[in-house]
């Protein structure tokens, strides 16, 4: 049993890619994978929370080794380096915090999203991920709205492809534009 626990812990570990300023949501999840598998969640996300120093150590270890080093710059000081509870701290505001400069700076970076008619896959992919890191950063849209913006973003080549989904029966949603985006542009799910 300890080798089959040294295993999926070995793999969870693995599992984990380096944080860039692109996959926060997913090294976020694949983390707390990690950390629910210790039992250590809580501890380390709660402010009551408690870590033994051996917990500590480890913790500090794992996440500061799967950050990049652009973001290492950003997350991590002098007086965080070693204090595992604070560099997740500083992880989540960089990157989940609802301050007027992260909102600001995810709300743009859905603006500079351009979709590309060689690579729709790309495009729905980075629009997910926007869409997501809106949430995160507690940036509340009305579901249509997002949708339009995501029709905004289709070449004038695709009017065929908003009018459809402006006149269907459905409740416009960007869930529902990327849908059609899919079936449409990518066949057979490839």
């Amino acid at each position: 049993m300890e080798k089959i626990t040294a295993t999926i812990l070995k793999t969870a570990i693995e599992a984990i890619p380096l944080l860039s300023m692109d996959n926060y949501t997913l090294w976020k999840n694949r983390v707390e994978n990690f950390l629910d598998l210790l039992e250590l969640q809580a501890p380390l996300t709660t402010p009551t929370g408690v870590l033994s120093s051996t917990n500590d150590i480890q913790l500090q270890t794992i996440l500061t080794s799967k950050i990049e080093p652009a973001i290492h710059a950003n997350v991590i000081t002098h007086n965080k380096e070693k204090d595992s509870k604070k560099i997740w701290a500083s992880i989540s505001s960089y990157f989940a915090s609802s301050k007027a400069s992260n909102q600001a700076r995810i709300f743009n970076s859905l603006f500079h999203i351009q979709f590309n008619s060689t690579n729709v896959q790309e495009f729905i992919t980075q629009m997910k991920k926007a869409i997501s890191r809106l949430h995160e950063v507690v940036i509340i849209l009305p579901k249509d709205i997002i949708a339009y913006l995501l029709l905004h973003k289709l070449p004038p080549s695709t009017t065929n492809i908003s009018q459809q989904i402006t006149h269907s029966d459905k409740e416009i949603t960007a869930e529902l534009v990327l849908e059609r985006l899919t079936l449409i542009f990518i066949p057979y799910g490839v």
